[in-house]
């Protein structure tokens, strides 16, 4: 076992690096460190003899975990395998700062896995044990509890603590009974703030996904920014307390946030408090809040209106209503998920609101998507509008990515010379507002130039096989259209010629005399 012990005199500041399973790492009371894990894996994990938390901060301790490379921390159980250890163990009176070693610490550069023993979570604390002090601030964290414990937050029957997300990506998963960010089985979630980051939670059998475990209760929870995607599982809230619990508090004041499950604000003491246009999607129901025109106008759909499927990769969200993102808000589509507007409906980017469509993450347009805001599309994968759907309005395109160009209809000839080829005019399948262009060559290879808005080709040869090829003209908003193309052979050349037999005479040709000796 390492030890980081205080000093009065100065803070320490240490990296950690390499692969151990037998070697633990503990801060001391008093101690207040930064510490950098480079690289390093710290794995009891299933382990059933283990003394402790691989890494442990003790009460009164304070540290900084800054993320460089690919990093894990797991912890074991006791021989009993009843009392286990959390994968990094932060107490009741003591704190732990997550952030990136590069940059402003914001970022996602670094990356951290850590698993709780038995009972224990992954970040937080053991059996019968509270998570405390606990803020992300950046980096990649993958989050996984014990049995019966959180993934962020306490272990069994102990309360979540206070807990920060500012940044970074997050993605946390609770054991059997345990939400992904907040309490075990039996406890309560605490304290959760999220202001910012990419946060995925999930709770498991009864638990919330951000909240209370099975058999406990959620919390105070605020959401100020962010991407948030809570699950929950066999009837507990996706935020909001586990089924027939109640207590605690669910307020949104901002962000995208995404509930898969039960209801958001489930059991809560008060309904729950939405201001500043968070984007809110919850097909089970926001606790106080029913479908109408007026939270649809404010970004917000709740059952029928939307449907979520986590059966697909990615996650596939559908928008069954017409949903307006109004000025001010951000609707933020991470990586990892598909939102679907359906035929006949309509999503409207008011002006002064947005859609950022990140890399991952796709806007699929069957009905009609009319931006008169800005949509933010990370790269070409992001934003499809498929045939019959639409993109409308006066809103501008920003980012690195463009919307797909319209599919166009099949071609077809209108007339066939030897010297040209002229085809009937295509249409576009979708509502982009693009124009159409057409190419000519000799193999079925997609030219690179020669592109022409007519639909007539001349000074081609005779009897020889040409490829036609049709698609819509790339723009700053969308790309070029897959091409369609037509195989079309030329007339072969016609000689006109006529013999006069009276007077020997061939004009335009010539004439063999079988006859001739």
């Amino acid at each position: 076992m390492y030890t980081i012990n205080s000093d009065a005199t100065a803070d320490a500041n240490l990296t950690i690096s390499g692969t151990t399973t037998n070697k633990r790492v503990v801060v001391a009371s008093g101690a207040t460190a930064t510490v950098t894990l480079n690289g390093a894996s710290i794995d009891q994990g299933g382990k059933l003899d283990a003394s402790g938390s691989v890494f442990s901060i003790s009460a009164g301790a304070s540290v900084t975990l800054k993320l460089q490379g690919n990093n894990t921390i797991k912890s074991g159980s006791n021989s009993d395998g009843r009392t286990g250890y959390a994968g990094l163990n932060v107490p009741e009176n003591a704190t732990l700062t997550i952030q990136s070693a590069t940059g402003d610490g914001t970022g996602t550069e670094g990356s951290l896995t850590a698993n709780g023993g038995a009972y224990s979570a992954g970040i937080g604390g053991g059996r019968y044990g509270n998570g405390e002090n606990i803020t992300i601030n950046g980096g990649i964290v993958n989050a996984t509890g014990g049995g019966d414990a959180a993934g962020i937050g306490c272990g069994h029957s102990g309360s979540g603590g206070t807990i920060t997300i500012n940044g970074g990506t997050v993605k946390a998963t609770g054991g059997d009974g345990g939400a992904g960010i907040g309490s075990g089985r039996y406890g309560n979630g605490g304290n959760i703030t999220i202001n910012g980051g990419i946060v995925n939670a999930t709770g498991e059998s009864g638990a919330a996904g951000i909240g209370g475990g099975q058999y406990g209760t959620s919390g105070n929870i605020t959401i100020t920014g962010g991407t948030v995607i809570a699950k929950a599982r066999n009837d507990a809230g996706s935020i909001g307390n586990s089924h027939g619990y109640s207590g605690g508090s669910t307020t949104i004041q901002g962000g995208t946030v995404i509930g898969i499950g039960g209801q958001i604000g489930m059991g809560n003491t008060d309904t729950t408090a939405i201001t500043n246009h968070p984007i809110i999607l919850a097909p089970g129901g926001i606790k106080g809040l029913t479908a109408d025109d007026d939270s649809r106008a404010n970004g917000i759909l709740v059952g029928s209106d939307v449907s979520i499927d986590t059966s697909t990769t990615p996650i596939t969200v559908t928008i069954n209503a017409d949903m307006t993102i109004p000025s001010g808000a951000t609707f933020t589509v991470p990586s990892g998920v598909k939102v679907v507007v359906t035929n006949e409906k309509t999503l409207t980017i008011a002006g002064g609101g947005t859609i950022e469509i990140e890399g991952g993450g796709t806007v699929d347009v069957f009905g009609t998507l009319e931006n008169n805001g800005t949509i933010s599309i990370a790269d070409d994968q992001c934003g499809v509008i498929e045939p019959g759907g639409s993109l409308i309005g006066s809103g501008i395109i920003t980012g690195s990515g463009k919307f797909n160009g319209s599919d166009v209809s099949d071609l077809s000839t209108q007339s066939i010379t030897s010297t040209s080829i002229t085809i009937n005019p295509v249409t576009l399948l979708s509502t982009t507002v693009q124009s159409i262009e057409y190419a000519i060559n000799t193999s079925s290879t997609l030219p690179t130039s020669g592109w022409q808005t007519g639909t007539t080709f001349t000074s081609l040869n005779s009897g020889t096989t040409y490829y036609i090829f049709a698609r819509s003209i790339g723009s700053t908003i969308h790309k070029a259209g897959t091409a369609k193309v037509l195989q079309v052979t030329t007339s072969p050349k016609q000689i006109m010629a006529s013999i006069d037999f009276a007077n020997e005479k061939l004009e335009n040709g010539t004439v063999t005399d079988e006859n001739a000796q």
